[in-house]
């Protein structure tokens, strides 16, 4: 499948997933206030910084090999990492529970943070086999769960739980359907015991465990953030507001940016193994894509300009127009920012981790500078969003770099 039709089927799946996402979300808005969207945001926020690193990153390494055979060797071994991390973090919570330092709610956790790695080895898996149809319909089936979930769950007035129980049930069914099916298709499941053979391939790209496994927690860490600050320092109904805005940005952001990254790692790699220029390829996608962000930008601004959100959402979330029109500028460049990001296909790891870790010192001191200055919430989501801004504005810079100086490398 060529770049141009694999983004075009991955942009019009995502974007039918992110629109049944959006419409939920205009209705659960009125279902449930924003204390509750703060419950749901916290405990997503835990469950993807676990679930972020629970594998060690190594459903990374599915990309990589030139042989099915090899990569099969690397589908299993992140497989079985993990499920033995996430037994064990769900067996610590299990005795935490049970000894009184958490409430059974928090076991939520590492059960959603199971079954999110399998989702996230599987759509490298599909990614690697160019099964494009299959990761958006993944997409598809994900949001179509949980708004219908949150939906049931209050009419059944479950209320900020509802939400919790709709985001574990949405991970849940599609990542049973993809145990059943892709892996067991791809024989996930057969030479668990080859010690040896895991063992060789884990050594082989130890890179992913001492560089992007800190990388991509310390960047899970950093985008969770603000929520956990906000919910820790201002309130949970503060850390509702980020998850809502945050929602109504990325609906329209990672609709071509996520589908652009998807084929930009796969195609990025094959390009390295085949010897290509990988340069002017990243500069194109850049080019391609910074119009269509200022373009969104352009209609957000218009519309929180006019209180749209406030007049959709209702009067329980008063003065979030204000609030989205000061987050669009680190939205935007993040745009263009996603679609590129690859630190680890080019065999960066380190500057990604490097990268990841002043993104989390930015954001955080961002954050608690503001706070310690004044109260206005306005005042403090105006600092993460410039911190946001440079942090991506920096990432991009850095890869289109390294792009140009591999293919003078690979020239001399």
């Amino acid at each position: 499948m060529k770049v141009g039709k694999s983004i075009r089927v991955l942009t019009l799946g995502s974007g039918i997933a992110q629109g049944i996402m959006l419409i939920g979300v205009l209705v659960l808005s009125r279902l449930y206030s924003p204390s509750d969207f703060g419950v749901y945001a916290v405990t997503l926020g835990f469950a993807t910084v676990a679930s972020g690193t629970s594998s060690f990153r190594y459903e990374m390494t599915i990309l990589l090999p030139k042989h099915d055979g090899v990569s099969q060797l690397a589908l299993r071994l992140s497989f079985l990492i993990t499920t033995v991390t996430n037994v064990l973090g769900t067996t610590v919570v299990v005795l935490m529970v049970v000894t009184g330092s958490l409430g059974a709610f928090w076991l939520v956790v590492p059960i959603t943070s199971f079954f999110n790695s399998i989702l996230n080895i599987g759509s490298f898996l599909q990614n690697r086999q160019k099964r494009y149809a299959r990761i958006v319909g993944i997409q598809i089936a994900r949001s179509a769960f949980f708004v219908a979930s949150a939906i049931f769950a209050s009419w059944l007035e479950f209320e900020g739980n509802g939400l919790v129980g709709a985001m574990l049930l949405s991970m849940a069914l599609p990542a049973i359907f993809l145990l059943v099916t892709d892996f067991r298709r791809a024989n996930a499941f057969v030479g668990l015991t080859q010690t040896r053979r895991l063992i060789f391939w884990a050594m082989k790209q130890r890179k992913f465990i001492f560089y992007t496994t800190p990388a991509v927690f310390i960047n899970n860490l950093a985008s969770q953030a603000p929520i956990f600050l906000l919910s820790a320092f201002v309130g949970i109904g503060a850390a509702g507001y980020y998850m809502m805005i945050q929602r109504v940005m990325i609906a329209p952001m990672t609709l071509i940016s996520g589908a652009v990254n998807t084929v930009y790692l796969q195609s990025v790699t094959s390009r390295l193994a085949n010897g290509e220029a990988i340069y002017d390829f990243t500069k194109s996608l850049v080019r391609k894509f910074f119009f269509p962000g200022l373009g969104l930008a352009g209609l957000m601004m218009m519309a929180f300009q006019f209180d749209f959100l406030e007049g959709i959402f209702g009067d329980q979330w008063l003065g979030i127009d204000a609030l989205s029109l000061v987050m669009i500028p680190a939205f935007c460049i993040s745009f263009v920012a996603k679609s590129i990001a690859g630190f680890s296909v080019l065999g960066r790891n380190e500057i990604g981790l490097f990268y990841q870790l002043i993104l989390l010192i930015s954001v955080s001191a961002a954050i608690v500078i503001s706070m310690s200055i004044t109260q206005s919430w306005l005042l403090i989501f105006s600092s993460i969003s410039l911190a946001l801004s440079l942090c991506f504005l920096g990432q991009s810079l850095a890869i289109l770099t390294i792009s140009k100086n591999m293919d003078q490398s690979t020239e001399r």
